[in-house]
């Protein structure tokens, strides 16, 4: 969904924006301000907001981005290996996702997809050095919360790997430029409900009206829902282990 869908939405609820019109460019942008205010206060919270994104990587440089200049990173070689580390400074050096949903690679224009295994499936492989187009693969979660993606071949250097990954939100995209207006946000189920009531409720004194009784009911029944799930969401995290559990999968699923 378009942010800018979501501030018009908040705008209708609270009365100040007919639903035929379109808000301005001023109300949009101070509106995904506020967005990410109020989504900073549920990561402060540890109210983790998420949304699906389809990450799509060429093989990666076989220097690492943090720990050389540009001009040297730009120049390495580029290789895939048998495993890769999605995270900060890591092998591809983004925002580790949270869950991944799907995994394919994309070679000419045909996909090529990869089922998820476990550890003993990963350890009793005898061919993890040689190249192809992978068809399995098990992931790992590590203590510092990068994820460790695992393959049965070595995947051939022209391959794409694609990612259905859900992500959490830090107003970031991943090529490090802030999220605008314009930008269409896949949210978790249930989390653009939450954000719309919420940002309406926040923007009411700005706009000099008073939210109504039905519209601060949304807003609470909403997050009390999103609350639960978070809930669920730790506490299989604390009983899974960081680096000891085989499946994201048994994370809760929004």
């Amino acid at each position: 969904m378009l942010i800018v869908d979501t501030i018009n939405d908040a705008l209708i609820e609270l009365g100040v924006l007919n639903p035929n019109d379109e808000a301005t460019p001023q109300d949009h942008e101070y509106g995904l301000r506020t967005l990410n205010r109020i989504i900073d206060q549920y990561n402060a919270q540890g109210i983790m907001v998420t949304y699906l994104q389809d990450m799509a990587f060429t093989a990666p440089h076989i220097l690492n981005e943090c720990n050389y200049t540009p001009a040297e990173y730009q120049a390495s070689p580029t290789k895939w290996n048998s495993s890769i580390t999605i995270g900060n400074c890591k092998d591809i050096n983004t925002t580790a996702p949270i869950d991944i949903r799907e995994l394919f690679w994309r070679l000419d224009n045909t996909d090529y997809n990869s089922k998820e295994m476990t550890a003993n499936d990963y350890a009793s492989i005898s061919y993890k050095n040689v190249e192809g187009i992978p068809r399995r693969h098990y992931i790992r979660k590590l203590e510092d919360n990068s994820i460790e993606i695992n393959f049965d071949y070595i995947p051939i250097t022209d391959l794409e790997l694609h990612l259905m990954a859900l992500k959490p939100y830090t107003g970031v995209n991943d090529n490090g430029n802030n999220f605008a207006p314009t930008d269409d946000i896949n949210w978790s189920f249930g989390f653009e409900k939450m954000l719309m009531t919420r940002l309406a409720l926040e923007l009411a004194p700005s706009y000099e009206t008073n939210p109504s009784q039905i519209l601060i009911s949304k807003a609470a029944e909403a997050e009390d829902i999103l609350k639960r799930k978070n809930i669920e969401l730790s506490t299989l995290k604390r009983r899974a282990g960081y680096g000891k559990k085989t499946r994201l999968d048994n994370l809760a699923r929004y």
